[in-house]
């Protein structure tokens, strides 16, 4: 009984495989044929089901995402206004300082640089497009020394047809 099946089944996946198909009737095709489609009507069907699975939990981490953005941009507001307010109410019968705003904008502006390289750091731009290049740590722009004297007619007419052309000649990068 065991061994009948097992010869059953293996003759079954000769056939899936498409060995020893010549010898089958048309019959025993279409059926073949049928039980194929079957199975990949079931694999798709599973496959598209743990697709929708992953996509319902990438859109309630998404959701939690936004919700914990939504809470820091508030607290972050909160902060802001509770800094000028302590900067505002710092200085003596409700009168400012010139120094002191210069003092509270640099501090602005230093926050806002820092979020800014930090926020690049952690999510470089893309290259996709081929469009960037990176700076392999070095944030600061990569400039060489660009000596007037030294270039010659060539070298000259070669840049002006490159910035005509749209390209930039290596030392401007």
């Amino acid at each position: 009984m065991l061994k009948s099946k097992v010869e059953s089944l293996q003759h079954s996946q000769r056939h899936l495989l498409g060995e020893e198909i010549a010898g089958m009737g048309v019959n025993e095709l279409e059926q073949l044929e049928h039980q194929v489609d079957a199975s990949l009507k079931q694999i798709r069907s599973r496959k598209a089901g743990a697709m929708l699975d992953q996509l319902s939990d990438l859109k309630a981490k998404e959701e939690m995402l936004l919700e914990t953005n939504r809470d820091l941009r508030r607290k972050l507001e909160e902060s802001d206004a509770a800094l000028t307010q302590s900067m505002w109410g710092a200085a003596s019968g409700g009168e400012h300082s010139h120094q002191q705003q210069q003092q509270y904008h640099q501090q602005q502006q230093q926050q806002q640089h820092q979020q800014g390289m930090s926020s690049y750091q952690a999510n470089p731009p893309s290259q996709e497009n081929g469009f960037f290049r990176p700076l392999h740590g070095n944030l600061a722009l990569q400039m060489s020394h660009y000596n007037p004297g030294v270039t010659n007619a060539s070298n000259s007419a070669t840049t002006s047809q490159n910035v005509i052309n749209g390209f930039f000649p290596g030392w401007m990068l």
